[in-house]
């Protein structure tokens, strides 16, 4: 039973003092029995708080821990003195999650805030910190294992896309006399379908159809897209650059740029995020990323793989060391522009 809102401790207020310490033990039991899960959260906390309190309690926790500049140390020295051992990204998502209820909507409702609203800006704030999965996670109605890894399995069908582009007479063939092979539409069949998927998960979550579509796009990330675009227009523009990368393709350049690229990545995560990730979700989150940056440069790569040999007046199909080392080259080209030119995460959306 709910106690009496007159005799139970008054939980801290959402006001920007109050969290700016961040150092009141209630804060830490608060934080503790968020660890132990929603249900036995709502056990132990509602018998010290009223209802209001908790939800008073965990939107200004919420707000302050989505807000990087403010929060990230006194958040690292709390989680330090408490032990705690979920992420901050992984408190965000179980507060969050507090709201998905009747309860928790009836409380924005009567205190004039957007479900909506907040859960879009939930989900800019999950992939500006480099985290596709948390993202996708506040835009479904049940968590899905399949739709948090989406872009792993993007990857998987590129590479057995560029297998069959490289193999199959089918897909290398030109629809029309002097038109593109059959491959860049499958190219985009498979990004429709990619969307598609994550547009019919979402649709419990947002408002409307294109809104819908527009978060299941920035999903995927389309600025790694268009960083490797940017490398196709560095490679394409001398042809002594790109002789170099396909004459010289060889599985030791590939590890090389690959390695290179995955390294870059883990130290933006580790310089932008806040406090530093551990070791296994910075891994985790670099690994998402990367896969998710190989699949748009290889799907990029096979597209445009004729008119790169028209350049060099090559005959016949690329061999798959030099298939891997042009989307391998993109990749690098593509951050290192992306570095240089907005200095922004590479995931954040566009």
């Amino acid at each position: 039973m709910m106690s009496d809102p007159t005799t139970a401790p008054t939980a801290p207020e959402p006001a920007d003092e109050a969290f700016a310490a961040l150092a009141t033990h209630e804060l830490e039991e608060f934080l503790l029995a968020l660890e132990e899960g929603p249900s036995a959260f709502r056990e132990s906390i509602r018998r010290k708080w009223p209802t209001s309190s908790v939800f008073t309690m965990s939107y200004g926790l919420l707000k302050f821990l989505s807000d990087e500049r403010r929060s990230q140390l006194h958040w690292a020295a709390l989680s330090e003195r408490a032990k705690l051992s979920l992420t901050s990204s992984e408190i965000v998502l179980r507060l969050w999650k507090l709201f998905e209820g009747e309860e928790g909507h009836a409380y924005l409702t009567e205190n004039h805030r957007s479900s909506w609203y907040h859960r879009s800006l939930l989900f800019e704030w999950f992939l500006g910190r480099y985290d596709l999965g948390g993202g996708r996670r506040i835009l479904l109605e049940r968590d899905s294992f399949l739709i948090r890894n989406v872009h792993f399995l993007l990857f998987a069908t590129m590479v057995v896309v560029a297998l069959l582009h490289l193999r199959s007479p089918i897909l290398s063939a030109p629809i029309a006399d002097g038109h593109q092979p059959w491959t860049p539409l499958l190219v985009l069949v498979i990004y429709l379908v990619a969307l598609l998927v994550q547009v019919l998960s979402f649709h419990r979550k947002s408002p409307t159809r294109m809104e819908r579509w527009v978060l299941s796009a920035q999903s995927l990330v389309p600025r790694l897209a268009a960083a490797s675009f940017a490398g196709v227009v560095v490679l394409a523009s001398s042809e002594e650059l790109l002789g170099f990368v396909l004459r010289g393709a060889s599985v030791y350049r590939l590890a090389v740029l690959l390695s290179a690229s995955f390294v870059y990545l883990l130290l933006e995560i580790a310089r932008r995020t806040h406090p530093l990730p551990g070791p296994n979700h910075l891994l985790r989150l670099g690994c998402d990323v990367f896969f998710t940056a190989l699949a748009h440069s290889l799907a990029i790569t096979v597209c445009i793989e004729r008119a790169l040999r028209s350049i060099l007046g090559q005959p016949g199909r690329m061999q798959l060391d030099q298939l891997a080392n042009v989307a391998a080259f993109l990749l690098v080209i593509g951050l290192i522009v992306n570095l240089i030119w907005a200095d922004e995460p590479v995931t954040k959306p566009l």
